[in-house]
């Protein structure tokens, strides 16, 4: 039932825009202004629910989208975070060129 209202809805914000955009290319005043009134009223969104993404209600297609995101994310901060680990120990000198740095405590008082 989904799927079939979903379909007609495309058809339908189709043709209306088809007809928007002919009127538009004719360039006469007129039908460009009912094309425009036309497109804003007789455009059809269905409900929230009712929304179908590839045959995936709309919801789940969102969570789905915001979860590969946070997963692309984690990734990039981590490759991000290896690459200047990277270059912090390639920077720093080897064996016993080390020198002994004096550490400064914080104290309470």
């Amino acid at each position: 039932m989904l799927t079939v209202a979903s379909a007609l809805n495309w058809r339908w914000n189709s043709l209306v825009y088809w007809m928007h955009d002919a009127a538009t290319r004719t360039g006469i005043g007129w039908l460009v202004s009912l094309s425009i009134w036309a497109y804003d009223h007789l455009t059809w969104r269905l409900p929230d629910a009712w929304q179908l993404v590839c045959g995936v209600p709309l919801a789940e297609y969102t969570l789905r989208h915001e979860l590969e995101m946070a997963r692309h994310q984690a990734r990039w901060y981590a490759n991000y975070a290896f690459d200047l680990q990277c270059e912090l120990l390639a920077s720093k000198p080897v064996g016993g060129e080390r020198k002994k740095k004096k550490h400064k405590h914080w104290s309470n008082k």
